[in-house]
């Protein structure tokens, strides 16, 4: 930082450059964990996708689903 005559604060500077360093890197950390998140958020949202369709296939059997056995056997 420096006055408006000219003459430099001391210290500032290393106070300047290190919040600045700490700002780029919690903005790169940020990145790194949305990065790192997308293929959890994929798996996550395909095992939901699979148990939606799982369960569509249960309730209409007409469709070319399958359905449970029967808790008595008919005669």
């Amino acid at each position: 930082m420096v006055y408006v005559d000219g003459r430099e604060k001391e210290g500032q500077h290393v106070v300047e450059l290190a919040l600045t360093g700490l700002a780029g890197t919690t903005i790169w950390n940020c990145i790194w964990i949305i990065i790192l998140s997308i293929p959890a958020l994929w798996v996550v949202e395909s095992c939901w996708a699979h148990r939606r369709y799982r369960q569509a296939l249960k309730e209409s059997p007409s469709e070319g689903g399958y359905q449970s056995a029967p808790d008595q056997p008919q005669v």
